[in-house]
């Protein structure tokens, strides 16, 4: 059965999301904050906020699914990469997010040789 998440990265606002965070840099922006003890997302706040805050003034449940979606597909990609949560909730700067989950800054190196080896 398709989940929420997998519908959502369907339409159009999921497709358009999906093409501003997945992109060749934004793993580096990611691990970076994660190094710092920032939540991962907020390499996401000023290129989404433009895409993103006009849905509080005339859609407040597509915005929270979308940012729900965020925070899930930036999961999906520091999963992939071998990094954990080391801490599940935390404050994320800007107005587009107020938590987020803060990624281990660096990944397993068993996730390191197998991305090296892709």
């Amino acid at each position: 059965m398709e989940t929420h998440f997998e519908q959502f990265g369907r339409t159009d606002l999921g497709q358009r999301l999906i093409a501003l965070i997945d992109t060749p840099d934004r793993y580096t922006e990611f691990r970076a904050l994660s190094e710092k003890g920032l939540p991962a997302v907020t390499a996401l706040v000023p290129v989404l906020s433009p895409v993103l805050m006009p849905l509080e003034q005339t859609d407040l449940k597509r915005l929270n699914a979308a940012k729900q979606f965020v925070g899930r597909y930036v999961g999906t990609i520091m999963r992939k990469y071998g990094h954990t949560i080391v801490r599940p909730s935390a404050s994320v700067p800007g107005k587009l997010f107020d938590v987020a989950a803060v990624w281990s800054g660096a990944p397993s190196s068993d996730a390191e040789e197998d991305t090296q080896a892709d």
